[in-house]
């Protein structure tokens, strides 16, 4: 890999031993990075909890408009506050998918000031073409992201305005078996969403720990060890030199 030199912990005659940490290039950009996957890691969990939270919930309610739908007429004030319940509901599922908007927002802006610092650094030998691919490839996952949570928004909205609808229809008239029946039906839906969304949030998840995964393998590869016990040749850099990938930094030879 390449990088900038911050350490380096031997010099010419010195001897290492196997697996001996013997230079660390800088990692402070690579854990910043690092935080940020660790960031989308929890907040991919708490999309699941949610999700999973939400799918109780309407499971619930699917649940209920089917008992509704084979009993006789129901209680007028128990399905009033069962639609405020759902306007409610709604309303918060609508808010939390406009935080998720602006969470991927902000997510896309720190990809896209990666992606351009990267493209910098790959012009001027800095880094491995790699490594910018991979900063794009970022980008271009967050962008994808940003898209999903601003369809996600208009889904809740529409799940609002069923639900206010659903209320002024209970405020105006009895329910009767057939508009019991649409609210099976309607429950039904919204408990297909809740699963699809849940499984966009497991995506995620997965996408996430496994941008963590890799991004802590390449800390790990900073940190430059001695392949065989011996005694070190050569030290050709110092600290602070900014190395392309491939640049030998210490010749380590085994005397024996």
């Amino acid at each position: 890999v390449g990088g900038r030199v911050e350490s380096i912990a031997v010099r010419e005659g010195d001897k290492v031993a196997q697996g001996q940490v013997i230079a660390k290039l800088d990692d402070s950009e690579t854990r910043a990075r690092l935080e940020a996957a660790e960031a989308r890691v929890s907040a991919a969990e708490q999309q699941i909890r949610q999700a999973e939270l939400q799918i109780e919930v309407i499971d619930s309610q699917v649940t209920e408009a089917q008992l509704s739908l084979e009993q006789s007429q129901g209680d007028t004030a128990g399905r009033m506050s069962q639609s405020e319940a759902s306007v409610a509901a709604a309303q918060a599922q609508l808010i939390s998918a406009e935080a998720q908007v602006q969470q991927a927002l902000s997510a896309l802006k720190l990809a896209e000031t990666d992606r351009d610092r990267f493209a910098t650094l790959v012009a001027q030998g800095a880094i491995a073409q790699q490594q910018f691919d991979q900063a794009q490839t970022q980008f271009e996952t967050a962008q994808d992201t940003l898209r999903v949570r601003i369809a996600a928004v208009g889904a809740a909205q529409e799940q609002v305005n069923a639900a206010k609808g659903a209320l002024t229809q209970t405020q105006t008239s009895q329910i009767n078996p057939a508009i019991r029946a649409a609210q099976v039906d309607r429950s039904q839906k919204q408990q297909a969403q809740a699963q699809a969304q849940l499984a966009t949030a497991q995506a995620e998840l997965k996408r996430a720990q496994a941008e963590q995964a890799e991004i802590e393998a390449k800390i790990n590869d900073l940190e430059i060890k001695s392949p065989i016990d011996g005694i070190v040749l050569t030290r050709t850099v110092e600290p602070g030199e900014v190395l392309s990938v491939g640049t030998t930094m210490l010749t380590v030879i085994n005397l024996e």
